[in-house]
């Protein structure tokens, strides 16, 4: 499972557009991410599973760069790396029971699409 998470998460990184912007680069990831985990349900739990492993490190490495680039205080930096580590893959999760849940028709769906209209730029 930790292979085939890299291997995901190693995509969505190459996928985002690059941005000078570390706030941008931080929403697209997140949005990249959710869009994956949307598609491959088991991911969201894989990575909580294995957090020493190389996909838990390359979302800390991505999303850390970014939140040193905004100006984050070092000794902020980690709680908010993993602040926003935990939003992705917490709503990456919840997205993914919904569909499970909409698929045995017991109740809605919210998708990638939800998140997104939360992933307000600011």
């Amino acid at each position: 499972m930790a292979a085939a998470s890299d291997a995901i998460v190693t995509g969505v990184k190459r996928g985002r557009a690059a941005s000078a912007d570390a706030q941008e680069s931080i929403r697209a990831f997140a949005l990249g991410m959710l869009e994956a985990i949307d598609a491959h349900p088991w991911v969201g739990a894989a990575l909580t599973q294995a957090p020493d492993r190389p996909p838990v490190v390359r979302i800390l490495d991505a999303v850390g760069q970014d939140v040193r680039a905004l100006g984050v205080p070092r000794n902020r930096e980690w709680a908010a790396t993993m602040a926003l580590f935990n939003y992705i893959g917490g709503v990456g999760s919840q997205n993914a029971a919904n569909a499970q849940i909409a698929r045995a028709g017991a109740g809605p769906r919210r998708s990638v699409g939800f998140a997104r209209q939360h992933l307000v730029r600011s």
